[in-house]
């Protein structure tokens, strides 16, 4: 049996490439944690295995393969605060998404991206899914940290709608023929 010996550089290397999100249970209820920079968010009504199960659906529902799980977790936390007062969304979170692991064999959170395609599609019908679809989305949009990683510069009806700010601003959309754009009228 050969016996590697992990000197700290080499720990330290492993330890801040991995990317998995780990959940820890404390006294005042469940943190999300990560060693990717170094994140967590504390979350009262989700349990450890939720936490998981609901973070893989919110990255397997809104995929953006740059934006670091941190993300996520914080529109996971965002809905978790907003479960504490409402009874319903607290039973959609804790009851019903039991049903994702329930749809398969498996643990929904370890399941390769296909996989939960199909046991999201096979319950996209249900309160369950139609619910907490639409507040992962509010909460995980309207997170303000991620804006700029899209290039968006937020409202611009304060400063006088979007023509005079960022109406051309989106490089990642090309420039358009001169025919399929005229110029804006100014007034």
């Amino acid at each position: 049996m050969k016996i590697t010996i992990l000197d700290r550089r080499r720990f330290m290397a492993q330890a801040t490439t991995a990317s998995a999100a780990v959940v820890v249970g404390t006294s005042g209820g469940v943190t999300l944690m990560s060693s990717e920079a170094a994140w967590a968010v504390p979350l009262k009504t989700v349990d450890e295995a939720g936490a998981k199960r609901l973070l893989a659906m919110i990255r397997t529902l809104y995929p953006h393969d740059r934006l670091s799980d941190a993300y996520y977790a914080e529109a996971l936390a965002g809905i978790d605060a907003k479960a504490a007062g409402d009874k319903q969304l607290k039973t959609l979170l804790t009851v019903d998404a039991r049903k994702l692991d329930e749809a398969t064999t498996r643990n929904f959170a370890d399941l390769p991206e296909a996989d939960r395609i199909a046991v999201l599609k096979s319950i996209e019908d249900t309160p369950f899914f139609k619910r907490v679809a639409n507040e992962m989305l509010v909460a995980f949009y309207n997170n303000k940290k991620i804006w700029p990683e899209f290039e968006y510069q937020g409202s611009s009806f304060e400063y006088g709608g979007y023509l005079k700010r960022g109406f051309q601003d989106a490089a990642w959309t090309g420039d358009p023929p001169p025919e399929a754009s005229p110029p804006p009228y100014l007034g």
